[in-house]
């Protein structure tokens, strides 16, 4: 508070009533209250909810087509089980019994598969598939992944048999991009409320470092009387072209 800033946490945003002329109206719910507040400006961090690319309707979809199912197990997963104790020169190499610190990819014609060790010390699992070499079915249950892993990767799939798991997850043809995510009306998107390639973040990361850094010169712009307009064209440009 004492830097003017209010943190509301548990709080969930149910509609935004844009005002290019004044101050942009928040509706949101907190412990059970409905609550509004008023601001300057609006950045649509929601994620998958995507609450102001929805209401633009400024979804756009993407020529590459794409699906993924992920799921969670108990426990660390290590890579190096799947070598055996006798391939000493694998295991003997510089920090190699670490590996299982590092999100771990397997590839194939029209798929990949990731290994990511979680805070929490459990390990997330993961599997994109092309839909135009394998469809979505591979991955519309936690049971058709495992018979895609099977196939695929059979050593990672007898690494993972028997592992409790926590849940499962999956969605089908992921890919987007977005009409607009920069506006001289002061509002903005980050991360994958706007654009969403893939959920390999090593590049992916990059493009929420973007968004963000884009946003922040938006608010430099407002703030030292620049040209939003002109500012909000350029950096929506240079964003979907990256995309």
């Amino acid at each position: 508070d004492a830097d003017g800033t209010l943190l509301s946490e548990g709080a969930r945003v149910t509609d935004v009533d844009l005002d290019a002329d004044t101050a942009h109206k928040i509706t949101y719910k907190l412990d059970s209250e409905v609550k509004q507040l008023k601001a300057r400006w609006i950045v649509d961090a929601t994620g998958r909810n995507a609450l102001l690319r929805r209401k633009h309707k400024s979804t756009r979809k993407l020529p590459h087509k794409a699906n993924s199912g992920w799921y969670r197990v108990k426990g660390r997963v290590d890579i190096c089980d799947m070598v055996l104790p006798s391939v000493t020169t694998w295991h003997a190499r510089a920090l190699g019994d670490e590996r299982w610190r590092s999100t771990n990819h397997f590839m194939g014609v029209g798929y990949w598969a990731w290994v990511i060790p979680l805070s929490t010390g459990n390990t997330s699992i993961g599997l994109v598939v092309h839909d135009e070499v394998h469809g979505h079915k591979c991955i519309a249950s936690f049971e058709a992944m495992c018979t895609f892993l099977q196939e695929h990767e059979p050593h990672l799939a007898k690494l993972l048999d028997g592992r409790e798991r926590m849940d499962y997850l999956c969605l089908r043809d992921y890919a987007n991009s977005v009409g607009r995510t920069w506006s001289d009306e002061r509002w903005a998107i980050v991360g994958e409320a706007g654009a969403f390639v893939d959920p390999l973040y090593s590049p992916g990361t990059d493009f929420i470092a973007f968004a963000n850094c884009f946003t922040t010169e938006m608010l430099h712009v407002d703030n030292n009387g620049g040209d939003l307009a002109a500012k909000a064209t350029q950096l929506n440009t240079h964003y979907r072209l990256m995309v």
